[in-house]
């Protein structure tokens, strides 16, 4: 797998927002952890990955206070993180590499393989992941807010007004 260079100088909040609004909608879900092809449980297991080196980065630095470059192992840790990601695309066989494009197209692989040991950037990948996860959930959550409304209009009958006809039934 032969990656390109990571721009270090995007907006990464415009990056996150751009590349879960490609994501494909899927319409026969009406759960807002299953209303895109990629599931919210696939997009969170990559954050919790990349958050429990964050918090093993956090102890290191309370302990020497504060440096410039990531300590060997934590170095190892994010370098390992490509194959974290790798795995989780090979995983997906019945839905048709949904996850495979989500790392292409989000550039995971490729920040990892910039990073090296600067915390700068690592600190940033950290915000990159974490702003993805906040766009899925928001974006799923208004998709579902929209599906729904959009079914409520055109619901013939509705328990309401069962209620209201049958005032003494509930």
């Amino acid at each position: 797998m032969i990656q390109g260079k990571f721009n270090w100088d995007i907006d990464i909040v415009n990056k996150a927002e751009e590349t879960i609004g490609r994501l494909r909608y899927n319409p026969k879900c009406r759960k807002t952890d299953e209303v895109f092809d990629v599931k919210y449980a696939q997009v969170r297991k990559i954050l919790s990955s990349v958050v429990a080196i964050k918090n093993k980065l956090g102890v290191e630095q309370r302990k020497s206070k504060s440096f410039d470059k990531l300590p060997e192992n934590i170095a190892m840790e994010v370098r390992f993180l490509k194959t974290t990601f790798l795995y989780q695309a090979g995983r997906d066989k019945d839905n048709k590499y949904p996850v495979k494009n989500f790392i292409e197209d989000s550039q995971l692989v490729e920040m990892v393989e910039c990073i090296g040991t600067d915390v700068k950037k690592f600190d940033m990948f950290c915000k990159y992941v974490e702003a993805l996860v906040a766009f899925y959930k928001y974006r799923a959550v208004s998709v579902i807010a929209a599906a729904n409304e959009a079914w409520n209009k055109n619901k013939p009958f509705s328990n309401q007004n069962y209620n209201q006809s049958n005032g003494n039934r509930r």
